[in-house]
């Protein structure tokens, strides 16, 4: 049984020059955060002739929230300082971040979801030209990097590897080459009947076993059949899992008209939806990783009072005219024994998975 609390995302519009954000602080009880004791390194023996005690400071359970400040055009807002910035939860008086810097070199660490069913063609052939060019002068050697093919069936070709562009270009072409996806045809084959909730399910949570900040890039052109899960549901997953969703697909109403839901799963988890041609696609998969990199990181010690229940974080930043795009997050919580609900969002491992777990 996965022991989570939902959370809903919500969105309020702008007041005054400012916009509103509002994101959801999910809390998790981590068994082995809480059977652990923390515990500090003796203090180094002191050097002759300096009679300064030696301090180890420890700061526990700090909230870190990635978010997005975006001025007009998409430009990152830099140089901001933590007064600048209000944070309040749910309905108590609002504060300061305590401390905030840029994401900067943090690992990543990236799932590319390809769905091979036929719409993207010109899309993936680009993308697996600048791949290894893309790994090469955008990732670096601490982010590592899981592949997907969808269509029929959903394939993983390369499994958190780190940032090599050999190794991951031979696992994106494995990807776009293989007959696997399709079924028992060679050929793209599923159609309007591929399962594209499902799969994004299946990778967001094998997304959130591994460290590093998480990101899931799905390059669809959002064909879906019936799922049991709902994009809402989608939504409060990307957050429960701390997965920020970007999604590319080629430019065109008809393709955007059917990426409405998917659109609105990126920007709900903090993430993008960007509609480049294939020659403008180096542009965009650069453009995604300085976003990231750009990302604020928000840090305040966690209440002690907090209880399992949703907690609703509204950021402002009162004196700029900027868009406010929060990641979800997850938060241990104090004490174990409090005894909590468990939810579970449904499951459809797509035939391909071997070891499907509907429950973590």
């Amino acid at each position: 049984m996965r022991h989570r609390l939902f959370f809903s995302h919500r969105s309020s519009p702008p007041t005054g020059h400012h916009t509103y954000r509002c994101f959801s602080l999910a809390l998790l009880l981590i068994a082995i955060f809480s059977s652990f004791p923390l515990r500090a390194q003796d203090a180094p023996p002191s050097e002759p002739g300096n009679s300064a005690p030696y301090t180890l400071h420890l700061y526990a359970r700090l909230v870190e929230l990635p978010t997005m400040i975006l001025l007009r055009r998409d430009q990152t807002l830099l140089h901001l300082d933590p007064q600048q910035i209000n944070i309040k939860l749910n309905a108590a008086p609002p504060f300061h971040p305590t401390s905030l810097r840029l994401e900067g070199n943090d690992p990543l660490s990236i799932a590319i979801l390809l769905d091979v069913s036929g719409d993207q063609r010109d899309l993936l052939s680009a993308i697996q030209k600048d791949f290894s060019t893309w790994v090469a002068t955008s990732l670096r050697p601490q982010d590592h990097v899981s592949i997907y093919a969808l269509d029929c069936d959903l394939l993983q070709t390369s499994n958190d590897v780190p940032a090599n562009p050999t190794v991951l270009q031979k696992g994106l072409d494995l990807a776009l080459t293989s007959q696997l996806p399709h079924g028992a045809s060679t050929k793209p084959s599923c159609g309007k009947s591929i399962r594209l909730r499902s799969s994004l399910l299946v990778v967001m949570r094998r997304l959130s076993r591994v460290p590093g900040r998480r990101t899931l890039l799905v390059v669809t052109g959002g064909r879906d059949a019936k799922a049991k899960i709902d994009w809402s549901q989608l939504t409060s997953e990307a957050g429960l899992d701390s997965v920020t969703v970007f999604a590319l697909t080629s430019p065109g109403p008809m393709e955007f008209q059917r990426m409405i839901d998917v659109y609105t799963l990126t920007h709900d988890s903090g993430g993008f939806l960007f509609s480049p041609s294939p020659n403008a696609l180096p542009k965009a998969l650069d453009q995604l990783i300085g976003l990231l990199r750009t990302r604020y990181i928000l840090q305040f010690p966690m209440p002690a009072d907090l209880t399992p229940v949703t907690y609703h974080v509204f950021i402002t930043v009162p004196k700029f005219d900027v868009l406010i795009l929060p990641s979800g997050v997850t938060v241990p919580l104090a004490n174990p024994s409090v005894d909590h609900p468990s939810t579970d969002l449904p499951y459809e491992a797509p035939l391909s998975d071997p070891h499907p777990t509907p429950n973590r």
